[in-house]
């Protein structure tokens, strides 16, 4: 708060450049700014972000996890690898069946052909 109170007078008062203060208070230009603009600081509060899917499954993931309470220790703990597929019926986390992946699945290239387009060789007289 004091500091604000030190950037304005040196800039509006003193005429000292923004620059100036910036370098000898070791704050950035923009912040010096920022304190120029408004006379008094005041802090922002941002208003937090809707969360739609974790409210939709919230439910269920309660649910899953009283009913693995009984199968699991207290040092092991359940995370979204395993409740991802099962938390809603649209599957919108996940795959949407509870079918593990195929290894075929995971290792196949999607779009292009990843070969070569003529085969490797070795040059001559390479040693």
């Amino acid at each position: 708060m004091d500091q604000v109170h030190v950037i304005r007078h040196k800039v509006l008062i003193e005429g000292v450049s923004i620059r100036e203060v910036a370098h000898e208070m070791g704050v950035p230009r923009n912040t010096v700014r920022k304190y120029l603009r408004e006379s008094e600081p005041v802090r922002k509060c941002l208003v937090s972000r809707g969360k739609p899917v974790m409210e939709a499954v919230e439910g269920r993931i309660e649910e899953l996890l009283s009913e693995w309470a009984t199968r699991t220790t207290a040092k092991q703990r359940v995370t979204g690898d395993p409740l991802a597929p099962r938390t809603r019926p649209g599957r919108l986390c996940g795959r949407p069946d509870d079918r593990p992946r195929r290894a075929s699945e995971a290792t196949a290239p999607q779009g292009r052909d990843l070969r070569p387009a003529r085969p490797l060789s070795r040059r001559r007289g390479a040693g």
